[in-house]
């Protein structure tokens, strides 16, 4: 079906689309009845006002793109809610995209930079390509989070280094224990990579023993 422009409304209203496009953002010396009558050709005729193209009339953007791995996860939603309602206070609007394929994902960060987004928040996914992000993303327009992208990128993350050190000091000093396992998260995963590497700083420094497989270190 063809999509409704605004010399459409304007037609169906008898205006200008200079007239109807002041209508429709509501500035402007037009009369109410003019701005009423393209008001109810818009809702008339279905026309959805196109930000992204205004966007790169004015190249004044309000609008961050965040990509998450999985909305489903309650961690990544509870993220995506406190992300929505700071910048929602600061007067911008958040782009939700989310996919946990690593082509899919790589795809979504690729079509956010090029597209006229003022920046960009994603969480990498394991086994994603993100170079792309380090060679077309000025410093201030991508961030990753959560996770180390393995790019040249600014990153807001977790110490998991720092965090498996502290369990295991704590498994080792106050327990007393010698032989420590771990488990959790893919064994690609950059979190569970820091978070053993952390658990053998202390296993060598106390002469422990770490069962985990060493080759998922």
């Amino acid at each position: 079906m063809k999509r409704v422009t605004l010399a459409d409304v304007a037609r169906d209203a008898g205006v200008s689309v200079s007239a109807a496009s002041l209508a429709m953002r509501g500035v402007g010396r037009i009369s109410d009845e003019t701005r009423e009558r393209v008001l109810r050709s818009m809702h008339d005729l279905g026309y959805v006002y196109h930000r992204g193209a205004a966007t790169l009339r004015t190249r004044k953007g309000s609008v961050i793109g965040l990509v998450v791995t999985d909305i489903s996860n309650p961690f990544f939603s509870a993220m995506t809610l406190g992300f929505e309602e700071v910048l929602g206070d600061a007067g911008y609007m958040t782009l939700v995209t989310t996919f946990d394929d690593p082509r899919r994902h790589d795809e979504l960060v690729r079509a956010m930079l090029e597209h006229p987004v003022d920046a960009l928040a994603y969480v990498p996914v394991v086994g994603g390509d993100l170079a792309f992000a380090a060679e077309h993303a000025t410093p201030t327009r991508a961030l990753a989070l959560t996770r180390q992208p393995g790019v040249d990128v600014p990153c807001l993350a977790v110490d998991d280094r720092l965090g498996g050190r502290l369990a295991a000091r704590h498994v080792v000093d106050v327990h007393g224990r010698r032989r420590i396992a771990y488990l959790g998260g893919p064994a690609d995963a950059s979190p569970r990579h820091d978070r053993v590497n952390g658990i053998l700083d202390v296993v060598r420094e106390a002469g422990a023993e770490l069962t985990t497989p060493r080759s998922w270190a």
